[in-house]
């Protein structure tokens, strides 16, 4: 008889124990980190849905509607490098702390300016760039302080995971903001009015959660001078632009950026013009994506290894474009409620691969400029925005996603294949 006949077998739960997912999801700084992200999310595309609606109602205009996206935005073309230098400079976890507490105060001020008559459309786009820039910041910090609470070998079920709660933000926010906006008093938009205050709870629950972390490593902080400006956001380009595979994974994320994002500003104006739907109905149609998502999210972090995280990376972008194309074109509720949850499932694949490939390939000690200068190519989102918007006001919302989507698709399709570094990733 042999020792293996006589050792133990293992049990279920100590095999369970032993998949990635178990073993991040058994670290006590990330069980909190996960939460808040979750509610950072309900917070935020809470505030996209009802500010849409909000401008939307105040102005009649498809275009003034999508601007709501464009500040939100506009902050990540410039911003990006320099909240790079911030995570990289500042205690990440202190970064948090300050942004969810601006953000909270930020949101209750316009619930007050509503329930008080003074609301003009205006103010709803200056609060979203004021909130879109600390998204920015916020955004690097985070995801770089994921990195230093999980070990590398378990990155990509970390930024999995992590994309699964951002997306059930995107699901849950947007669906709750429409019940408050069906079921609240409409008297002056008070039922808006209760959506922002709700905003504000949720990014005062995930300040709690966050200020509970205990990071496990002292992050190594960088001295900065204005003299040595130029030179720190030089290191970050040359790590990023020295690798091939690196330069293939922006150009996918920055066609993306232009033709996928840009739909969500509208979702109020398909809700009201085009599926003639209840806001709730359009709360629904706003949370559809972030069920695909998740479901997308659960088995990626469910993976012991993945070998090539590329194929997740840029054909979940085109999986989610794709089914735009579908969306642009339905006139019927359940087709584009299905098209944007599919729409999720592929985005899951783009969003945790997206961070896991930069992080994995840059120094420890770079890692936020780098998450910074990825930002600013994000950044080209308002962009995106803006030509979205206006081909809505000239051929229509639906023609208009419709062909962004599809020109981001042939394009992806493109860049990836001429992008063989990439691929190998």
């Amino acid at each position: 008889m042999s020792l293996e006949d006589v050792r133990p077998t293992e049990t279920k739960l100590e095999t369970e124990r032993k998949l990635p997912i178990f073993q991040v999801l058994g670290d006590r700084n990330y069980r909190l980190l996960w939460p808040a992200e979750t509610g950072l999310q309900m917070a935020r595309w809470m505030w996209m849905l009802v500010s849409g609606y909000m401008v939307l109602k105040l102005t009649d205009s498809v275009f003034q509607t999508a601007l709501v996206g464009v500040a939100f935005t506009a902050p990540m073309l410039f911003g990006g490098v320099i909240s790079g230098i911030i995570a990289d400079a500042v205690d990440r976890r202190h970064i948090l702390l300050w942004v969810f507490m601006a953000n909270a105060l930020l949101a209750g001020l316009a619930g007050i300016l509503i329930f008080s008559g003074l609301i003009v459309h205006w103010h709803i786009l200056a609060f979203s760039l004021l909130i879109g820039t600390s998204h920015t910041l916020d955004q690097v910090a985070r995801r770089t302080f994921v990195a230093d609470l999980v070990d590398r070998e378990f990155l990509h079920t970390a930024f999995a995971l992590d994309q699964m709660g951002h997306t059930t933000g995107v699901m849950i926010g947007p669906f709750i903001g429409g019940l408050i906006l069906e079921f609240a008093p409409e008297t002056s938009f008070q039922n808006v009015g209760w959506c922002y205050l709700t905003v504000a709870i949720f990014y005062t629950c995930s300040l709690v959660l966050v200020s509970f972390i205990r990071p496990p490593r002292k992050q190594a902080l960088m001295s900065v001078r204005y003299s040595s400006i130029l030179t720190i956001v030089a290191e970050g380009f040359r790590a990023m632009m020295g690798s091939r595979a690196l330069i293939g994974v922006v150009g996918v994320s920055v066609i993306l950026n232009l033709a996928f994002p840009s739909h969500r500003t509208l979702i109020p104006v398909f809700a009201e013009k085009v599926l003639v739907v209840s806001p709730t109905a359009m709360g629904a149609l706003g949370a559809a994506q972030g069920i695909g998502s998740i479901l997308g999210s659960l088995f990626i972090a469910s993976r012991r290894n993945i070998v090539r995280k590329s194929r997740y990376y840029y054909l979940g972008a085109m999986i989610g474009m794709g089914s735009l194309i579908f969306f642009g074109l339905s006139n019927d509720y359940p087709i584009s409620f299905l098209s944007l949850l599919v729409a999720g499932i592929g985005m899951s694949g783009f969003g945790s691969m997206q961070a896991t490939m930069l992080l994995l390939a840059t120094e420890e000690n770079i890692r936020g400029r780098v998450m910074g200068i990825m930002s600013m190519f994000i950044g080209v989102m308002p962009l995106g925005t803006l030509i979205l918007g206006g081909l809505a006001e000239w051929i229509g919302p639906g023609n208009a996603v419709f062909a962004t989507a599809a020109a981001g698709v042939i394009l992806t399709g493109v860049w990836s294949h001429f992008s063989k570094e990439m691929r190998k990733v």
